[in-house]
């Protein structure tokens, strides 16, 4: 019986957040997300997060799962966000950008790399600095990607990930 207890509270301990006191949240992409030929205009196109890792403070705004919400008490944060691309033989160009508030901030770290075109699918990450909030701040994952020609196919996210960490 004692064992079946410390199994389980090490496989609940085992699905926390690491450290006592850490506050934040991560999030998966659940379906494929496309991401249409956009051959040099900017819309972005912002990726849904539905599948829970973890949530301390219900930080996802579960209206279109598609943000994180800075809540009261919080001043600081960092981000992190990462996709797998679908295979692609053509040449393109893939940006990953998190958002502040639906735009463009002070400190923005865009990612933007050359599709490695017929070799392997694309891999492409971006964390923040610690950037400073208030409350109601909204944070998103949004993607982009262009081809050399106006009639290139769109193309899907085929893993994403999404994670916001409290730091004070």
């Amino acid at each position: 019986m004692r064992k079946r207890f410390l199994v389980a509270a090490l496989t609940l301990l085992s699905c926390a957040p690491a450290a006592a006191g850490f506050r934040g949240a991560l999030y998966d992409m659940t379906e494929p997300t496309t991401v249409p030929n956009i051959f040099y205009s900017a819309p972005y196109v912002n990726v849904a997060y539905r599948g829970k890792i973890y949530d301390t403070d219900q930080l996802m705004d579960e209206t279109n799962y598609q943000q994180f919400v800075v809540p009261r008490g919080v001043s600081k944060v960092r981000l992190k966000c990462g996709f797998i691309w679908t295979y692609q033989p053509a040449p393109s160009r893939v940006q990953i950008v998190i958002t502040k508030n639906h735009g463009f901030y002070p400190g923005l770290t865009p990612h933007n790399q050359p599709s490695l075109g017929g070799g392997t699918t694309d891999d492409i990450t971006i964390a923040t600095h610690v950037l400073p909030v208030v409350p109601g701040d909204t944070f998103q994952c949004a993607a982009w990607q262009s081809q050399l020609t106006e009639d290139g196919p769109p193309r899907d996210i085929r893993v994403s990930s999404f994670s916001i960490e409290i730091v004070e």
